[in-house]
């Protein structure tokens, strides 16, 4: 779901490979600072359909980002995702391809685990075993290993997906979205497209603060543009079940929603699969 994770997490790379360790301020616009617009449907989906086939390739993009061809030969990053796999087309697979990206513009080394989901302990433990210079760990489930393990190896750096870095470690660089602004959009379309006023989201387990706050902004979405539609919502208990996903998506379609939201990583690919196979929008 999370495709546009590759890029941030090449810059976090980038960042944490260099020697500037001062921290910058970021600043985030407000709602009310940016103008109201109005677009239709029908240009939502050419957006869509271009960013899906627009890719630069990294023959371009490694001159633009490196025109020096500066090597940084010496490091060794490990990637742990959560779970599922590094090619299972959600947020896993783009820290995957994030990271396959620095090391061809940079020259880094890389190495990679899977998570089976009860396991972050041991998997970190693996790559800081295998000596690696820079731990990406793609997950919120991994926050709090990643932060005591911060604290324990100050000499190695970590990256953490959809985490915070609460203890303000200097070797932590924590990167956190706006999932409700990702739900509420999504949301939004859902409630534009629906003529059955009813839609669904198939999310992932509510333990896990950005699923929560995509699910809610999806309903916020809906709502906001069409205050009659319902929302469907069920929180799924595995992000690795598209069986699971799939039959829930059957559920929601026969209780008549037509347009089905998955956020639940192979789960809900399962679920928009099956949907779309169907006739549904997803």
């Amino acid at each position: 779901m999370k495709k546009h994770i590759a890029i941030p997490l090449f810059a976090a790379l980038i960042l944490l490979s260099s020697c500037n360790k001062e921290s910058e301020k970021i600043t985030h616009e407000t709602a009310s600072s940016v103008p109201a617009k109005s677009i239709s449907i029908a240009e939502v989906v050419a957006m869509a359909k271009s960013a899906s086939t627009t890719h630069e390739p990294l023959d371009s993009v490694c001159p633009r980002v490196n025109p020096d061809n500066v090597l940084i030969d010496n490091i060794t990053v490990g990637l742990v995702s959560d779970v599922g796999s590094i090619d299972d087309g959600t947020f896993n697979q783009a820290a995957f391809a994030g990271m396959e990206a620095a090391s061809r513009c940079y020259g880094l080394a890389t190495t990679f685990v899977e998570s089976a989901g009860d396991d972050a302990q041991d998997q970190i433990q693996s790559l800081i075993d295998r000596n690696v210079d820079i731990i990406v760990a793609a997950g919120f489930q991994f926050q709090e290993t990643i932060a005591a393990a911060s604290l324990s190896y100050p000499n190695i750096r970590f990256i953490g997906v959809d985490q915070f870095n609460t203890n303000k470690s200097p070797n932590y660089v924590a990167l956190s979205f706006r999932d409700d602004q990702v739900g509420f959009l999504a949301g939004a379309i859902a409630g534009l497209m629906t003529t059955t006023d009813k839609v669904a989201i198939i999310a992932g387990p509510d333990s896990i603060p950005p699923v929560v706050a995509i699910a809610d902004g999806f309903e916020s979405g809906a709502k906001k543009v069409s205050p009659q539609t319902k929302v469907l919502r069920r929180h799924m208990g595995s992000f690795n079940d598209p069986i699971a996903g799939s039959a829930q998506a059957a559920t929601y379609i026969n209780e008549g929603a037509d347009v089905v939201f998955g956020a639940a990583g192979d789960t809900g690919t399962g679920a928009t699969r099956s949907a779309a196979a169907g006739g549904v929008y997803v």
